[in-house]
């Protein structure tokens, strides 16, 4: 048996392409592995490292090597189920538009929680920043870089901010994460000019991107790095995280919780609450606690 290790670089349902020392490789995955962990669509996902049976006509994966860190969502129209978007990632890059359609405090919170969650470093990338440059000065977005989330400012039309995000992403691998319109194709042909990836336009009914992207690929940067390209997230999943543990996702509450009176505080209207307290003196963001209130609602309503 001819066994090789390698990188998994594309998946799509049950198809995956692993890049080993070799070459490239269609490969398939072996039904006692699909099924081994029920709870998920594809136990695999890009970023995986695997080893690799190349001594058949198609390449097997037979083993999915330990991972740092993974990326999952619920999958859709899957009951129950869930699906790794990638794994192995160094940093995690949640692209929102400024404008075409704006973006939302709430929204980028919940992804940021998102990436927290799964261990991923976050940076925000404002794309579409030609159409509203003021947002360059917003006090919202202002509160992010000091809770160790910075903020990229960029413009897939005109290129504006493409060559930092390059060079923030040099020698790591990253996801990009957004919702659809947010314009991450548009930003990947800019940071992978070889990529190719189609364009969705702007559904006129809903003000939402029609999906561009039916796979998960892994794409190399130029001057090193790669670049895992995800499908738009309709449903943001949070499944699986506690909603006594969510506060642990936002750094700024975080600090405060130790300081309240009851030991199992919620921060939502208990006495002597230090989160409450930061809010109401300021060094707590109100767009921010505001995220925190509607998380926590769902996760205890058990909506994810």
């Amino acid at each position: 048996m001819h066994r090789s290790r390698g990188l998994v670089v594309r998946a799509q349902s049950h198809s995956f392409i692993v890049r080993a020392p070799e070459g490239e490789f269609p490969a398939f995955l072996p039904k006692k592995l699909r099924f081994r962990n029920s709870g998920l669509v594809d136990p695999v996902a890009v970023g995986d490292e695997v080893v690799l049976d190349l001594s058949a006509a198609q390449a097997a994966i037979e083993e999915i090597l330990p991972r740092r860190n993974l990326l999952a969502r619920q999958a859709l129209g899957r009951v129950g189920k869930r699906q790794i978007l990638a794994a192995n990632i160094d940093v995690a890059v949640v692209v929102l538009a400024a404008a075409d359609p704006a973006w939302k405090p709430a929204t980028l919170d919940r992804y940021l929680v998102l990436a927290s969650f799964n261990s991923v470093p976050a940076v925000v990338c404002m794309n579409k920043i030609d159409l509203d440059p003021e947002l360059r000065g917003s006090g919202e977005l202002a509160v992010y870089p000091r809770l160790g989330m910075p903020v990229v400012f960029a413009s897939a039309l005109s290129g504006e901010g493409v060559e930092g995000i390059r060079e923030l992403l040099a020698g790591k691998t990253a996801v990009l994460l957004g919702p659809s319109g947010a314009g991450k194709s548009s930003l990947i042909n800019r940071l992978v000019p070889m990529a190719g990836l189609r364009v969705g336009e702007l559904s006129i009914q809903t003000g939402k991107g029609s999906h561009t992207t039916t796979w998960v690929e892994m794409l190399d940067l130029p001057g090193g790095g790669r670049l895992v390209d995800s499908p738009g997230l309709r449903v943001l999943d949070l499944t699986g995280l506690d909603p006594a543990e969510l506060v642990n996702h936002f750094p700024e509450l975080r600090e405060l919780a130790p300081r309240c009176r009851f030991p199992d505080c919620r921060h939502l209207s208990e006495p002597d609450c230090a989160v409450q307290e930061g809010l109401a003196e300021g060094s707590v963001a109100p767009h921010r606690y505001q995220s925190y209130r509607r998380i926590h609602h769902s996760l205890e309503a058990g909506e994810g």
